[in-house]
């Protein structure tokens, strides 16, 4: 009898306890850690999928959205402002997938094989909206970490627009994408422009790259680094509550993607901080660094860079990377040759360096160039496409630096 008691007692008990743990949330919760020292930034296994993201991102892309969508999309689809939008970008994109990007794709299977083999998650500051770049040479890191000032703002609401107000949203997509995709970078001054005007923030363009490099979009979500260390998460098609509203104030801004790998489905995120990443912007924010440090090491990317981190004001967001990064790919915008040292990196050089723009001038890097000059010695290896400020084919260079274990 006693026996009989206590087997329906421990059954009771476990099934309460299994309703317990069905009814949390399986998809992204308020505030979650951002990794409790685990491999990788983000965490989250599932999450719920907003079917109108993908096509909207698609759609902005220039691309037909898939046969699933809502057909609201493909109404907009078979507008004559996307024909034209499809057209146009089309052409852009077509260029520099052939001249570059299939070309990085093919020469980091082959030089980057050992850094694909890792998985680490990618840390790409002073990025701006490029993930296009980043996930054709890194396609194997399941979080994209990207920094900048230019503010994140959220999807639009680009099916509520009439037809002349979307043939303008296009044409400033468009005009945005213009300089990354002749020249391989943004321009500073000109997504100061294009980022606080009819696109408000760099969302859209983040979703164009990502829709365009063929992968689903999943879902979006605001992601504001609060200073407790976690990350709070809300949908961007709600309004914020007060509650949200004060949080929110007090940690750092940005945008957060879910979406699935075009090439293997897994779910991948990348994640858009708008912050002041100088030691002035950070002498307040230390839980910044400090969080994003707590998942591990990383893979950093640095690309026209502006040469920040050649000054002093910028240490400590060179110390993390030196600190934090199992490997280095940068162009000499990003630190100083002499901050990696060989007794603590295997370096690889790639390409042809001579001088900075002359914007640039005055950061010449005497010992870069001796490296170049004696190519054969050096074991300097060709870079198949341009990169970086010194774009052209030829003109630019890579650093590969892996740091010894």
């Amino acid at each position: 009898m006693m026996n009989q008691r206590f087997r329906n007692t421990l059954i009771l008990t476990l099934f309460a306890l299994l309703l317990s743990v069905c009814s949390g949330e399986t998809t992204s919760s308020p505030k979650t850690p951002a990794s409790p020292a685990g491999k990788h930034f983000v965490n989250t296994t599932e999450i719920a999928s907003d079917p109108d993201l993908d096509a909207m991102a698609r759609i902005m892309a220039g691309l037909e959205p898939a046969s699933s969508a809502p057909e609201a999309w493909k109404t907009i689809a078979a507008s004559a402002a996307f024909a034209a939008h499809k057209q146009q970008l089309g052409a852009s994109f077509s260029r520099a997938e052939k001249s570059r990007l299939s070309i990085m794709k093919q020469w980091s299977a082959e030089e980057l094989a050992d850094v694909c083999k890792e998985a680490n998650d990618l840390f790409y500051p002073f990025s701006g909206p490029d993930i296009m770049t980043a996930h054709a040479i890194f396609p194997c890191a399941k979080d994209y970490i990207m920094i900048g000032l230019e503010p994140a703002g959220i999807p639009p609401a680009l099916g509520n627009m009439n037809e002349a107000v979307r043939a303008r949203y296009f044409a400033a997509v468009r005009n945005s994408l213009g300089s990354i995709l002749n020249y391989s970078f943004f321009r500073t001054n000109d997504m100061r422009d294009d980022f606080r005007g009819v696109l408000d923030g760099l969302t859209p363009i983040l979703m164009v790259f990502l829709a365009r490099e063929g992968n689903e979009l999943v879902a979006a979500r605001v992601a504001t680094m609060l200073p407790d260390g976690t990350i709070s998460e809300r949908d961007p098609k709600k309004a914020p509550s007060a509650e949200e509203r004060k949080a929110e104030a007090t940690g750092v801004p940005g945008i957060r993607f879910y979406f699935k790998d075009v090439k293997d489905g897994r779910l991948k995120t990348v994640t858009y901080f708008s912050v002041d990443i100088s030691d002035t912007g950070l002498a307040n924010r230390a839980f910044f660094l400090e969080t994003i440090g707590r998942t591990g090491t990383y893979t950093t990317y640095l690309k026209s860079a502006s040469y920040l981190m050649h000054r002093d004001s910028f240490s400590k967001i060179r110390s993390f990377i030196l600190d934090n990064s199992d490997h280095v790919i940068q162009d000499d915008s990003g630190m100083p040759l002499a901050f990696f040292p060989e007794a603590k990196w295997n370096r690889s050089f790639y390409g042809m360096y001579t001088q900075p723009i002359p914007l640039f001038a005055s950061r010449y890097q005497p010992d870069l160039r001796a490296i170049y000059k004696d190519p054969v010695k050096n074991g300097v290896k060709k870079l198949p496409f341009g990169t970086g400020y010194n774009f052209k084919e030829g003109d630019s260079h890579l650093l590969v630096a892996r740091k010894k274990k």
